[in-house]
């Protein structure tokens, strides 16, 4: 089994341009004066990226809690790419049942109508 978690803060703080592997699928990106997270994961065959958020507001405790709830929809079959873009559908609904509190922290549930 790969390592991960191998990043600290301080390794952070001091990169220079490039990428950075935390382990587990989770990459540092800096480029000029702008910083990353990203996860890279297979799904399907399929090699994707999907963005964790930007420096400095998602800092590395963060981003490793965010690749691991992607990771465990990856273990349950699901593609993160396509459910964030699901949800970003709904958020952008035009029916007020798609948005709010309610749904959006629960992900991809729908209302049941009763």
């Amino acid at each position: 089994m790969r390592a991960r978690n191998r990043l600290t803060a301080i390794q952070i703080r001091n990169a220079s341009d490039g990428k950075i592997e935390d382990g587990g699928g989770l990459r540092f990106v800096k480029k000029g004066g702008s910083a990353k997270w990203v996860f890279r994961y297979s799904h399907l065959g399929r090699r994707r990226e999907i963005g964790l958020g930007n420096m400095p507001t998602t800092n590395l405790a963060t981003a490793r809690q965010i690749r691991d709830k992607w990771k465990r929809e990856l273990a349950a079959g699901r593609d993160p790419i396509t459910i964030r873009d699901t949800i970003r559908r709904w958020k952008n609904s035009p029916c007020e049942c798609l948005r709010g509190e309610k749904h959006s922290s629960k992900g991809m549930e729908r209302p049941v109508d009763g």
